[in-house]
């Protein structure tokens, strides 16, 4: 049974974790292109 509560503490949980999926990618594609400029 789904309640709107529960379909929204979903859909946050699912886009905080998609966000911080995306910025841990984000930051190491940003470290390694730094380690291999120098």
């Amino acid at each position: 049974k789904y309640t709107p509560k529960s379909v929204a503490k979903t859909v946050y949980l699912n886009v905080f974790l998609g966000a911080l999926i995306i910025s841990q990618g984000y930051y190491s594609k940003t470290a390694i292109q730094q380690l291999s400029e120098n």
